[in-house]
């Protein structure tokens, strides 16, 4: 029995990582369709977990292409151990056939899982059919499928003698070149059991192994570890096999101790920047797939896990074809080139049952009065708009403001303290396809003052107090994924102006770390555009005049010992400057490394910037280590407090530092920070939209397999955001430049001109201009309030819009899938809408629509039909005057008695809206581009005539206004009190039917 549970625990690890699988196939492989035959319902997983998945498929792959080109006349056999329903081989038979000649595929698992594997491609014509000579041997044996190409073996991994018996008999593996493949499979097993299946396959004379699982590089105590073993445990699959062969070296020395004489691992973090694995076009191209930030949580993921090729014959290293991954890399660095500190450190946590400081990527400045405000940042479930204050223990709450106003929610900005009490915050971002521009000034009296915004959105940039309270921002992301390269000077009295970059200009980057000194600064680390971490370390000195400003820099990497320069310890994204109180130099803390996993003996180091040198820390954190990653870390007199911080640990859980940790030279009696217990809110409202303060409810994401699970969800009449559909290429194509150069400045648009951020149609606070398509999109990009639904270039007064008439330059590049092809049967019209910083009026449409997100983030606010009657609809009118995303109920009463709905769109998500439901919406980046498609869901009743817009009210309700004033116009005749008592009876009875409609027995079709 106890066996029986085990396997099922762990057959149950292939369910989930199938499906994630399967995510990774539908956003990062389009036109692949073979995990989704094993995946009944697709989920869309989050970025950090499609990417890791991502790089393990890679690796795998990468291995067995180069062991299909090598050079050999003998039959290639690979075999996949605990392949679950991995469908690799048919991904070669059908992808790379002509790699596939004399190779035979061979997949083992549990039996049990084998046959349901096997049921599945018997049924599937598209797998069945790359298969040739197909047998189901009936006599009891380990083989469920047998073929040409492909094997099917059910067969425990622990029966090696069953194994071996089948292969020999099957594929005279002994005379064949072999390479086995386990993918986090023999992890589970016993490891003596593991030990002796490496050992059983090293006795094939022409034999390689790929193993690719989890490991250890910074012991079991480090919080990724921590978690991740946790998580296998909770799952009742223990990693077996991690705690006796912890380390890379030693997972190579169990190779070597069992046969093979050549065996070489790499983690994947290591591996995602070598070149020779992974190019820099290929990296650069997933960030065009799905919005991407999660950069520290992917590189704890990478340096968890590692890729280990052994092999038998020497020809395998001699000629090369295996590139990295037959190269071993030693540090030279020796301990005596890192220096000892002069002063002991000393360490104090101090927690927080309350679960305080649970944010991350926020922005931490010291106050007036000795505390710390600790602002924004990514909170347990989304962005934080509100700021908690830090006290030393000697500070009573009095001592320090007792509110500080909250921005937007915001994450990866900065806040930098100014002269006279005064910080200012620059940019950051919602998503990582939004980047804020807004800059402002907190001044000590409870407001925000908005400045001059930033010349362009950022995020993850630097920013560093210069003298006379001017500030110095540096590089960082834009919202569509440019990393920038300039160098910007803010001053109160002259706003932003550009500062001359001389000398060794670093490269463009995001998540570097800078540090101001008196007449300059140290600049190092930070990302590229390609996904890779620099390694330089420049020192910089600033220049500013009335009307200039220049910044020189020097590369002095050189100028540090040659075991520092190998072991590159400034290879750093998203790290932390700040000055050292406890010794002479300035502390670099936490971060991710660009090719390792930083251990608990280097992530913080303190470098010594006028001698060159280096010195670790070594300190220890007790039982509560905390995990470098989006923390916040603060220079005080006496001390350096590390706040808030944490990382989601890939599909394993979420570890979050709850507290403070305070470094200092100082005795314990002093090492005592706190959260104060009030977290600090606003009322603040600026150009991004506020939430409605009533209950708001969210639309449901969902994901649909057919065209019945849509016409299912279509007969529910609720809102609902259908994720993981393909749209086609336009998500990836349809930039700005892309546009203009397909729809070009011949074509003539009809656009809305707003006066005001808010369009309302009742007062019409807007005007129609025409413009050039390229010229419009021009005057979007620089922030005018601009609003395009198109309409058709034929005849636009009489009929609809349809995307591929009126813009056929781009309409291929935009598809509806099959799933739902009722709305392509059905369909009305498919306008183009492109908006600028504008929020679209309240409104209903009589027919059903999806709102299919192609470019930049939306955000909408949803009403059920029962609501028409609460918010300012005029009679007769489809559109309401009201701004459901300013107005609160204080202000418009009837709000209270309304259901919310909202939803918050990215690219490639659609939003089905059914008929009549009232809705807003308004771009949360200042961009919006998408495609919006309206068609027929019911099969009679429209109005008779035109209907350009789908937006005309049903005929019965057309023909039932007429009838209603006729009915007004017959008691004329009448006193005036007549009239009313009889209009009110009839008013009743109208409303009485209304509210029984829908009632058993009342309802018709």
């Amino acid at each position: 029995m106890a066996k029986e549970k085990r396997d099922e625990s762990i057959m149950g690890t292939n369910n989930s990582s199938i499906v994630s699988k399967r995510s990774v196939e539908r956003l990062y492989c389009p036109g692949d369709d073979f995990f989704r035959y094993f995946v009944k319902k697709p989920q869309r997983r989050s970025p950090t977990i499609n990417r890791g998945y991502w790089l393990r498929m890679h690796a795998v792959e990468h291995v067995v292409h180069k062991f299909l080109q090598e050079p050999t006349g003998k039959t290639k056999i690979l075999v996949n151990l605990g392949c679950g329903y991995d469908p690799l081989p048919f991904q070669f038979l059908a992808k790379t056939p002509e790699e596939c000649h004399n190779v035979k595929f061979v997949d083992v698992d549990y039996m049990k899982l084998m046959v349901k594997k096997c049921s599945v491609i018997t049924e599937t014509e598209q797998l069945r059919r790359l298969l040739s000579g197909v047998e189901f041997p009936t006599h009891q044996d380990s083989v469920v499928l047998r073929s040409d190409q492909y094997l099917a073996v059910g067969c425990d991994l622990y029966e090696l003698e069953d194994l071996e018996r089948t292969l020999v008999g099957e594929v005279n593996i002994e005379n064949c070149a072999v390479l086995f493949t386990a993918e986090v499979s023999v992890t589970y097993m016993e490891t003596e059991a593991a030990d002796a299946l490496i050992q059983w396959a090293a006795t094939f004379h022409d034999s390689r192994f790929c193993l690719v699982e989890q490991f250890l590089p910074d012991g079991p105590e480090n919080p990724f570890a921590d978690t991740m073993l946790r998580h296998f445990e909770k799952l009742s699959t223990p990693l077996k096999s991690i705690h006796k062969y912890p380390l890379i070296k030693d997972q190579q020395r169990r190779f070597r101790n069992a046969g093979w004489p050549l065996a070489v691992a790499h983690d994947l973090w290591k591996l995602w920047n070598m070149p020779e694995f992974l190019t820099t076009s290929q990296r650069a191209s997933l960030d065009a797939i799905e919005p991407f930030d999660e950069w520290e949580e992917f590189a704890l993921f990478a340096s968890h896990y590692f890729l280990l090729f052994a092999g038998k014959g020497g020809s395998l290293w001699e000629e090369g074809l295996y590139g990295p991954l037959l190269q071993e890399v030693f540090f030279l660095c020796r301990k005596d080139d890192y220096k000892k500190p002069a002063n002991s450190v000393q360490v104090k946590f101090n927690g927080s049952a309350k679960h305080q400081g649970r944010r991350r990527f926020a922005a931490a400045v010291p106050l007036v009065g000795g505390a710390v405000a600790y602002q924004g940042g990514l909170g347990t479930t989304t962005r934080l708009n509100s700021c908690e204050l830090i006290l030393h223990n000697e500070s009573a709450d009095t001592d320090v403001p007792s509110s500080l106003p909250a921005l937007r929610p915001r994450m990866c900005h900065t806040l930098t303290r100014l002269e006279g009490g005064r910080y200012l915050l620059v940019g950051g971002r919602s998503s990582p396809n939004n980047a804020f521009a807004d800059c402002w000034i907190y001044d000590n009296s409870d407001k925000w003052c908005q400045v001059e915004d930033i010349i362009i959105p950022r995020y993850r940039h630097c920013a560093v107090e210069l003298p006379n309270s001017q500030v110095l921002v540096f590089g960082g992301k834009t919202g569509n994924g440019d990393v920038l390269n300039d160098y910007l000077v803010w001053s109160e009295n002259r706003g932003w102006k550009t500062a001359c970059a001389k000398g060794d200009i670093p490269p463009a980057s995001f998540g570097a770390a800078m540090i101001a000194t008196a007449s300059g600064g140290v600049l190092l680390g930070g990302m590229t555009a390609e996904g890779t971490v620099l390694e330089g370390y420049w020192e910089w000195e600033f220049e500013i005049g009335t009307e200039y400003a220049s910044i020189n820099f020097r590369n002095t990497s050189s100028q540090f010992t040659d075991g520092i320069q190998q072991e590159r310890p400034f290879c750093r994204f998203g790290s932390s400057l700040v000055w050292c109180p406890f010794g002479s130099g300035i502390l670099l803390v936490g971060g991710i490394h660009g090719t390792r996993m930083l251990g608990q003996g280097n992530e913080i180091l303190l470098i010594d910037n006028t001698n060159h040198s280096v010195a670790t820390l070594n300190l220890d954190f007790g039982a509560r280590r905390p995990l470098l990653a989006g923390s916040s870390v603060i220079s005080t007199p006496e001390a350096v407090v590390i706040i808030g911080g944490g990382a989601v640990c890939f599909s394993f859980g979420t570890y979050w530092n709850d507290g403070l940790w305070t470094l200092s030279a100082v005795g314990p009696d002093r090492l005592s920070w706190r959260f104060q217990e009030k977290v600090v809110h606003s009322n603040f409202s600026d150009l991004n939209p506020a939430a409605p303060s009533h209950a708001i409810s969210r639309v449901q994401r969902v994901s649909i397999e057919s065209a019945k699970d849509f016409e299912d969800l279509l007969s529910k009449a609720q809102p609902a955001i259908l994720e993981g559909l393909d749209i086609g290429s336009c998500t990836k194509k349809w930039s700005f430049a892309y546009l203009k150069e397909r729809i070009g400045v011949r074509r003539q648009v009809t656009v809305h001109s707003a006066k005001s951020e808010h369009m309302d149609f009742q007062n019409k606070n807007f005007c129609y201009i025409s413009q050039n398509f390229v010229d419009f999109l021009d005057a979007v990009e620089r922030g005018q309030r601009l609003y395009l639904r198109s309409v058709s270039s034929e005849e636009p007064a009489s009929k609809p819009a349809v995307l591929s008439q009126d813009f056929p330059q781009i309409s291929e590049d935009f598809r509806l899938p099959p799933e739902l092809d009722f709305v392509v049967q059905n369909a009305h019209s498919s306008p183009l809408r492109i908006s600028g910083p504008v929020v679209m009026w309240l409104h209903y449409d009589v027919m059903a629509n999806l709102l299919c997100q192609v470019r930049g983030n939306k955000r909408l606010m949803l009403y059920p039909p029962d609501d028409v009657g609460h918010l300012c609809f005029a009679p007769g009118a489809s559109s309401s005057p009201l701004n459901v995303f300013e107005t609160n109920p204080e202000a418009y009463p009837p709000l209270a008695q309304t259901h919310p709905h909202e939803a918050v769109l990215h690219p490639g998500d659609i939003l089905f809206v059914p008929a009549l439901w009232l809705h807003t919406a308004s771009p949360t980046g200042g961009i919006s581009v998408s495609v919006n498609v309206f068609f027929r869901n019911l099969r009679t009743g429209y109005a008779v005539g035109k209907d350009v817009y789908g937006n005309r009210d049903l005929q019965p309700y057309e023909k039932g206004r007429l009838s209603v004033a006729r009915m007004a116009k017959s008691f004329e005749q009448f006193p005036v009190d007549v009239g009313k008592f009889y209009l009110r009876r009839l008013a009743d009875e109208l409303m009485q039917k209304a509210n029984a409609y829908g009632v058993s027995g009342s309802e018709h079709d």
